[in-house]
């Protein structure tokens, strides 16, 4: 038995040309939303998401939502989607739960968390891949950025050239911590 089928990357092999994404501000084919999932993974690389790490998605249904939702799913994770409508006791109750080691949320969600912000990474936010470019990674690099502002380089709208992601470490979140700076 095979894995988890990745189903933007079965759709853009299929049907690159069809819509895959749209809201108010964004349309993108199977193809971009493909490219913007591959780069956020690789993004998401130094942060410690990597095959059988737990990671909380803590974000409304957004687009960099989906991407970083896709990205997660693609690099081998396990995916924990978490409501951000939660309040600190019940979000600190379901990090513990599951044991995140690493709490991702997006620049629409973070400032409604009750979690310190120290303790989140936002996806919209995060430096370009290590590297530059996906050669040898998990996807190709072509296409929309997942904040659908970012520059040819995968930095998304805010991100400063040469900005570096918080370092991962083995250590598991401490949810407790993170709630309880959040409500100080």
């Amino acid at each position: 038995m095979s894995g988890p089928v990745d189903a933007v990357a079965w759709w853009a092999a299929r049907a690159p040309d069809a819509p895959a994404l749209k809201d108010p501000s964004t349309r993108w084919t199977y193809a971009e939303l493909h490219a913007a999932v591959g780069r956020m993974a690789r993004r998401m690389e130094p942060l410690g998401v990597a095959p059988g790490r737990v990671v909380a998605l803590v974000a409304h249904p957004d687009v960099p939502a989906v991407v970083a939702l896709h990205a997660v799913r693609r690099s081998g994770a396990v995916l924990v989607p978490l409501n951000p409508q939660l309040t600190a006791p019940e979000l600190e109750r379901a990090l513990e739960g599951v044991g995140a080691d690493v709490v991702l949320t997006t620049a629409g969600t973070a400032p409604d968390l009750a979690v310190d912000p120290a303790w989140t990474h936002v996806v919209d936010d995060l430096p370009p891949a290590p590297g530059g470019g996906a050669e040898g990674g998990q996807a190709h690099e072509r296409g929309a950025d997942a904040a659908a502002a970012g520059d040819a380089e995968g930095r998304g709208q805010g991100m400063e050239a040469g900005a570096e992601a918080a370092p991962a470490g083995d250590a598991p979140l401490d949810a407790v911590a993170a709630v309880d700076a959040a409500t100080a």
